[in-house]
């Protein structure tokens, strides 16, 4: 937490650590900065928990990565089968069909 405090624009190579906690990455949900975020989705080892309140951000590239990311649960599959962008849904439908 004290690197995001101390170097600010280096949030991106954060999240990019193969060894960072995950406690800083749940710090990083609420990153103002989308490129965080949508880092954020890259990660093998994101928990549906975290997935799940990605699953509601405002950037449409980030829902999309959430919807083809291999640890997102059942119940957010079925509630980014509503999303208002059709690439969503379209991944959704690919996930929900295998």
């Amino acid at each position: 937490m004290d690197v995001i405090a101390r170097f600010p624009d280096e949030r991106v190579g954060v999240v990019q650590n193969k060894n960072v906690p995950l406690s800083v990455l749940e710090r990083l949900i609420s990153d103002p900065d989308v490129r965080v975020r949508f880092m954020l989705t890259m990660k093998r080892k994101l928990p549906a928990q975290f997935l799940e309140r990605l699953a509601h951000d405002a950037d449409e590239s980030v829902r999309l990565k959430v919807a083809q990311h291999r640890n997102t649960s059942m119940a957010t599959l079925e509630a980014l089968r509503h999303d208002p962008w059709e690439e969503v849904r379209a991944a959704v439908g690919e996930r929900l069909e295998r």
